[in-house]
Parts: C-alpha cells; structure tokens; sequence
C-alpha cells in the first residue's frame, strides 16, 4: 500500500476534513514504531526515512498486503481521536492493534533476530 493508497480508502470509508499532510504525517509515525518497535531487532531492517510534505505520494509503506490494512485502522482511528470521537476510536486501535500483533508474528516468523552483545559491568 502506498501513502495515496491509505489515505484514498481513508478518505472513501470516513469522510473528514483532516488534510492530507496530517494523515502522512500520521503514517510517519506508525512506520516510524514499526521500525524501532519490531524491525530494528532483526537482522533484515528495512530503512525507514521519515514522511514529509516532500514525500512522494506513491511511497510504499513498510508493511506489506495483507497486514497493510492497519493503515487504514491507524487513520480511522486518530481522524476519531481528534474528533472526540472515543467509542469509535477504541473500536478501530483495537484492530488495529490486533493486526499490528498478527504483522509482528508473521515478520517474527520470517526473520532472524540479531545476536544480543553482552553486557559487562
């Protein structure tokens, strides 16, 4: 899924005025806690640079179909975290929280962790 992508089937499923620079920047910091989070204790790390305004729309995002739906969730859910909207947001960080856990499992799976360095004292 691609930044236009997420943000294209946000807007289709949740109408709302949040600009599109928002919701990128929200991308940036979900692919910004899956890097630090997840991937950076595995050999294979993908690098991440952080989304701007020079960000090109067609940018890949770090996770791929058909964990990439949490996109969608991690929008939907901040759009109702500054609506006020609290059931609503509950409802969709739970999934996306799930889907974020079934990612991990699935990239935990395929990946082999880095060695730990021992710690002297």
């Amino acid at each position: 899924m691609t930044i236009l992508e997420a943000i294209t089937t946000v807007d289709g499923l949740k109408p709302n005025t949040v600009p599109p620079e928002q919701k990128k920047r929200w991308l940036s910091v979900v692919d910004s806690r899956i890097t630090l989070d997840i991937h950076a204790h595995f050999d294979e790390c993908p690098t991440f640079t952080e989304y701007d305004e020079n960000t090109p729309d067609d940018t890949k995002l770090l996770v791929p179909t058909p964990y990439d739906e949490i996109y969608v969730y991690w929008l939907m859910a901040q759009i109702d975290f500054v609506a006020g909207e609290e059931e609503r947001y509950n409802n969709e960080i739970a999934v996306f929280n799930t889907d974020l856990q079934q990612y991990e499992r699935y990239y935990r799976q395929r990946h082999k962790t880095k060695p730990v360095s021992p710690r002297f004292f």
